[in-house]
């Protein structure tokens, strides 16, 4: 694991806001909460290039978990966690209006009932 106030001085790579907003405000309050203003030097548009970006030695990125679990393995590429909290990501589910199964449909009741059971925050 690593602090990210021991990175504050390097470069980032980093995905553009106007592609997810959300994650893009959660990583700079991330910094924030470190103390640090990152020095973003690329902004890419997907996961991929990212990666991709970091690999050929442009800086170094924060990106998701799911990534790790993944086992995405690419030259030149460490994925190390990051010490402190994990920041919250927003998750969505896709179907298929015409292919609902069964399964599919107790899902979502159950989900209905819990998000319509939980508060804001």
């Amino acid at each position: 694991m690593i602090d990210l106030r021991n990175l504050a001085d390097e470069p980032f790579v980093m995905f553009e806001r106007e592609m997810n907003p959300a994650n893009h405000d959660a990583l700079i309050g991330l910094f924030s909460q470190a103390g640090i203003h990152p020095r973003i030097v690329h902004y890419t548009r997907n996961w991929m290039t990212t990666v991709s970006m970091v690999s050929e030695g442009c800086g170094m990125a924060i990106v998701p978990g799911t990534l790790c679990r993944m086992r995405m393995r690419m030259a030149g590429v460490r994925l190390v966690p990051l010490a402190g909290a994990a920041v919250p990501a927003r998750g969505m589910l896709v179907w298929n209006p015409t292919f609902v199964t069964p399964g599919l449909e107790r899902f979502l009741e159950s989900a209905t009932r819990t998000l319509a059971g939980l508060s804001p925050k």
